[in-house]
């Protein structure tokens, strides 16, 4: 129905404005939608994952709704782009939920085909589309076709609605979500999604583009000329506001519009840019194709509206053509690169010439037949690229990204198609026309198809109308096809992604998901909102640090240290959404033994490929008096802690929320979560003790998390036994400062003394991060239990009895994520020995 409206009703455009007298003002609406719809994605991709799908889906429901009833009844040009902007932003939403639901259900290698195949829907309508925008126009008005679909769309949105409530409710029911309340007043409610949305940042960019690019499209419709002072005003204030939105987001943005550091994947960057570059070329010349159509081959609206469709129909049916392509061949780079990009260069060439009368209307439809085709290919290619790239997990941002791109790709190519147009048509409209006509160029040219379609065929004045149109259109063409020649670089930068084997996996589960049920029972989950102090997941600062092994314990985490550096690594390289960024880590020692002085390049801990270097004494800060810098990660734990939560949801394991007693409580739970027989093996990795390990401790940890962001790891040795620390956390997460080290303290709210000390610290041995204490931007206090082992982990298999096993692995106490990945191999190991074929929980 989505597929029927949209065909339907953008037929309705170019007769709205001929109503109204303002035919060249079409592309104003087209512009203003565009950007604003393109650039309000960002902030919906955020909506949907803070509110829910279901509210978001209604949301937009209302805004699509809105805007449908204010284009049903405008009285004018303005208030028909005020609807056209709503009904934009709601429609695009739909589509954005509709997709990251598709993304979410299908795998990488069948995506392709996926998205295609939800598309092919538009091959249908093409065919009615046109029939029923001909219905309404010529028995009705337009009005009446935007007022019933409103009604229409509404019966039809609201089931799926419906759907969606229904599942988020059932998860919640399962402990799967967890909605907590924030405890904010209306008013700090207020205040905390204005700086989560960034709508400073958000407003800025609209504002830049719209200032920059809408005065091309008053210029076309006469209400601005290029050497007026509105006309000059609005492009220096759009150019200026871009160096004041980068400004804004650089050094006064809480949370950045746009997360910049995905463009540090080749893949993500090239791919925006082919997605602006399709659109601002298909742009080009498409705005006033309906228009040049009807004019100039004296087509019914039936039949324009068919020749507007050919594009729709080629691209969706190549499209699963492509997808098929994909998922037997499992790569997309060079279908894009060698046929996708030259084909539509070529239909786009082809029309420069192909145009008017005289060569007939076929040749006009082969070179929409291959711009389809091209543009079926590089459209999904462009998806897939960004998705092969982040991985499934960051499908809503990246496809937001995408869309962005495109969106104002389109605006840039609707702006150029209203200069070309203002440019050709009249001044190519008052030389062909009779001497008798010259006069009413202005009249012909405001009065759009409608008027122009009464001039008789063949007619003096209606030769002069055709040659106006083939004008316009050859420049249009010109200028798409010089554009696409910028889609190979774009393409060729992207990585050659082998979409059968790209995606990473939790190792429990990617090891047996596909023999055994896996599932993960917890207390506590990263989706709550307000995690409690014995969640110290979620309260730390997490990075790999170079130290010495200087005792038999410590050499045994240094490889699982190492192990786990290799993983984080690699998903800071494949999966940028992670949380996971690859940064510089330095220590500054100012007591010296000789395990320190021993770490060197070859070290477990200061491996090959960690660029390992000790710091010439002018490198080091004042009174250190040793250091060495790594390669090393960050991790921003909220955003890799949820990340890793719906990687193992998506290939299928359970989550439940419980309060579990013991470790062996969980084997009575597997016939309640509908494992069937009862599980054989549970992996205690909670430090809850259950097992009342004397050597099990508590360290008490307090940290400050500040809005700053510094660019790499770094950590102080003091004297004293101080260790001040920076770790940024990626993703414009900020920056935590220091950390205590208590053990046995089980305090659980902040110390101010605790927080000053922390904060003192940094700014006498950081001064390169901030000069003073009050310029910290605190954004909040952290304290947290960690569970620690005296003399180390715990990792071994524990027989039950009755062909049971608890695999335990616990104790790493501030170094959890440090060792994760490590630990976790150990685990399968253990898991795969102990148990064989039986079922794991």
């Amino acid at each position: 129905m989505l597929a029927l409206q949209q065909g339907t009703t953008t037929l309705f455009n170019a007769a709205a404005y001929a109503d109204f007298s303002a035919a060249p003002q079409l592309t104003t609406a087209n512009i203003l939608g565009t950007i604003i719809g393109g650039v309000i994605k960002l902030p919906i991709a955020k909506i949907l994952n803070i509110w829910g799908r279901a509210e978001g889906f209604l949301l937009f429901v209302v805004v699509y709704e809105v805007g449908m009833i204010v284009l049903a009844s405008c009285t004018g040009p303005n208030g028909y782009a005020a609807g056209y902007v709503l009904y934009w932003i709601g429609y695009d939403a739909i589509y954005l939920i509709l997709d990251v639901f598709v993304a979410d259900t299908s795998g990488l290698r069948n995506r392709a085909f996926a998205f295609a195949f939800v598309s092919t829907p538009f091959i249908c309508t093409a065919f009615t589309s046109p029939l029923l925008a001909q219905a309404f126009l010529n028995h009705v008005t337009w009005r009446w076709g935007y007022g019933a679909f409103c009604i229409i769309m509404f019966a039809i949105f609201l089931p799926l609605a419906s759907v969606f409530k229904y599942y988020q409710l059932k998860a919640e029911k399962l402990g799967v979500l967890k909605n907590d309340r924030s405890g904010r007043t209306a008013l700090q409610a207020l205040a905390h999604y204005f700086h989560e949305f960034d709508i400073i940042g958000c407003v800025l960019l609209m504002a830049a583009f719209v200032l920059f690019l809408l005065p091309f499209s008053l210029n076309t419709n006469g209400k601005a000329q290029y050497s007026s002072a509105s006309f000059i005003a609005m492009i220096i204030v759009g150019v200026l506001l871009f160096p004041v939105f980068a400004i804004w987001e650089k050094y006064f943005a809480r949370v950045h519009f746009v997360r910049w550091e995905l463009f540090r994947q080749r893949t993500v960057l090239g791919a925006c840019c082919l997605a602006a570059v399709v659109y601002f070329s298909f742009y080009c010349w498409d705005v006033y194709y309906y228009s040049y159509v009807l004019v100039v081959y004296n087509l019914s609206y039936s039949d324009a509206g068919y020749m507007t469709q050919i594009y729709n129909v080629g691209s969706c049916f190549w499209g699963v053509v492509f997808g098929i392509w994909v998922r037997w061949t499992k790569h997309f780079k060079y279908p894009c690169l060698l046929f996708g990009l030259p084909l539509m260069m070529l239909g786009a060439g082809l029309m420069i010439y192909f145009r008017g009368e005289k060569h007939g209307i076929g040749y006009l439809v082969m070179c929409q037949i291959f711009i389809a085709f091209g543009g079926g290919t590089l459209v999904n290619g462009e998806d897939m690229a960004v998705m092969a790239a982040a991985d499934r997990e960051g499908v809503p941002m990246m496809l937001s990204l995408i869309y962005l791109f495109s969106s104002l790709g389109g605006a840039v190519g609707y702006a150029v198609s209203a200069a070309i147009y203002d440019n050709t048509f009249p001044e190519a409209l008052r030389k062909a026309l009779p001497d008798n006509a010259k006069a009413d160029w202005r009249t012909i040219y405001d009065g759009g198809y409608m008027l122009q379609l009464k001039y008789p065929e063949g007619s003096p004045i209606r030769h002069a109308i055709d040659h106006a149109w083939t004008q316009s259109q050859k420049y249009g063409a010109i200028a798409a096809t010089c554009l696409l020649a910028l889609g190979f670089p774009a393409i060729a930068v992207w990585k050659n992604y082998n979409v059968d084997k790209k995606q990473n996996k939790v190792r429990l589960q990617a090891k047996y998901a596909t023999k055994y049920e896996v599932a993960i029972i917890a207390d506590e989950l990263p989706t709550d909102r307000s995690p409690s102090v014995d969640y110290a997941s979620m309260w730390a600062g997490a990075h790999y640090r170079a130290i010495p092994t200087s005792t038999p314990q410590l050499a045994d985490e240094a490889e699982l240290a190492m192990a786990t550096l290799q993983t984080m690594l690699r998903i800071a390289a494949e999966s940028p959404e992670a949380g996971v960024a690859r940064m510089t880590g330095v220590e500054h020692y100012e007591t010296v033994t000789r395990e320190i002085e021993g770490l060197r390049t070859g070290d477990r801990y200061a491996g090959p490929d960690d660029h390992f270097r000790v710091l010439a004494k002018s490198e080091l800060p004042a009174g250190a008096k040793w250091g060495c810098e790594y390669e090393s990660y960050g991790v921003n734990v909220d955003v890799y802690c949820r990340w890793l939560l719906r990687q193992f949801q998506a290939r299928g394991g359970r989550v439940a929320r419980h309060k579990l007693p013991s470790a062996a409580s969980a084997f009575e739970l597997a016939t309640k979560l509908g494992l069937g027989d009862e599980a054989t093996c549970v992996v205690n990795c909670s430090g809850r003790n259950f097992d009342q390990d004397a050597r099990m401790k508590i360290i008490r940890g307090q940290t400050v998390l500040v809005k700053q962001q510094y660019h790499k790891t770094v950590t102080r040795h003091c004297a004293d036994g101080r260790r001040p620390a920076l770790i940024p956390r990626p993703l414009g997460g900020g920056t935590i400062v220091g950390v205590t080290l208590e053990i046995g303290d089980l305090h659980a709210h902040v110390r101010e003394d605790s927080r000053r000390a922390l904060l003192e610290d940094a700014v006498e041995f950081f001064p390169d991060f901030v000069k003073n204490v009050q310029d910290f931007v605190v954004v909040k206090d952290n304290v947290g239990r960690r569970p620690w082992r005296e003399g180390g982990l715990r990792i071994e298999a524990e027989a039950m009895g009755g062909g049971r096993t608890i695999v335990h692995g616990y104790g790493a106490g501030g170094r959890g994520y440090e060792l994760s990945w490590g630990i976790a191999e150990r685990i399968v190991n253990l898991v795969s020995s102990s148990l064989g074929p039986v079922a794991s929980l």
